[in-house]
Order: structure tokens, then C-alpha cells, then sequence
């Protein structure tokens, strides 16, 4: 286990600014990063890491790493206009080798600088 510590994370700017989640919350299922830089609560940006452990009913260990950005409306700057959230959910099975768990994180990480998920988010064109 590693120990819950800041997570800082450059956005795309054009002049990156780093983004320094703190912690929130902490438990071996499910721990909260919030990056409380906006000032007001329900502007907090947050990264969530969950955590379902193998057992005898399942095939292996779940994790799951959450990304939630709200976006303030401009005209009630207390009132939220939207969010957008990243999802990904790592399936590693019982009889995964540690250089399987790397080569599944390091083509996960590859994959999202791809510039087929790259065209799909930013330009919101899927692949033909």
C-alpha cells in the first residue's frame, strides 16, 4: 500500500498549471483528493481512487480512479453549470504477474496520449 500523500497533476493549458489534490479522505476502499484551489466546496476539482479486493465471488481486483471537474457557472459563480469526469476501472485478474500489472498501466497511460483518444475527447470525433 502506498501511503495517501498530495497528488499533483498539470492540466492542458497552454501555460500548464499544476494541480496539487489533497487529501480527503482515506480508507482502503475508496480515498477523495480534492483540489481545493477554487476557494468554494462544490468547485473543488476531485480525484477518487476505489478499490474492490479479490476474493473467492470474483475474478480479481478492481481499481477504479475518478476525475470530477466542475466547471462554475459565470453569471451565479456559487452555482455549478457542469462537470466533466474521467472514468477508469482496472480489472486485474488473481493470476496477473507484476510485469502483466505493469504492461496493463503503462498501454492504459499510452493509450489516453493516443491520438485516437485524443481526437475523441478534445474533438469529440470518434474513430472511423
Amino acid at each position: 500500500m502506498s501511503v495517501a500523500d498530495t497528488i499533483s497533476i498539470n492540466d492542458g493549458e497552454s501555460t500548464p498549471v499544476q494541480h496539487d489534490f489533497v487529501v480527503s479522505r482515506v480508507s482502503p476502499e475508496l480515498s477523495i483528493f480534492q483540489d481545493r484551489s477554487p476557494g468554494l466546496i462544490s468547485a473543488f476539482n476531485i480525484v477518487s481512487i476505489g478499490t474492490r479486493y479479490a476474493s473467492s465471488r470474483n475474478n480479481g481486483q478492481k481499481v477504479t480512479f475518478k476525475l470530477e471537474l466542475p466547471t462554475m457557472d459565470t453569471e451565479v459563480p456559487t452555482t455549478v453549470a457542469h462537470k466533466n469526469y474521467f472514468e477508469a476501472t482496472f480489472s486485474i485478474s488473481h493470476s496477473a504477474t507484476l510485469q502483466e500489472r505493469k504492461n496493463l498501466l503503462a498501454l492504459a497511460r499510452n493509450l489516453l496520449a493516443d491520438s485516437v483518444a485524443t481526437d475523441s475527447v478534445e474533438s469529440l470525433s470518434p474513430p472511423y
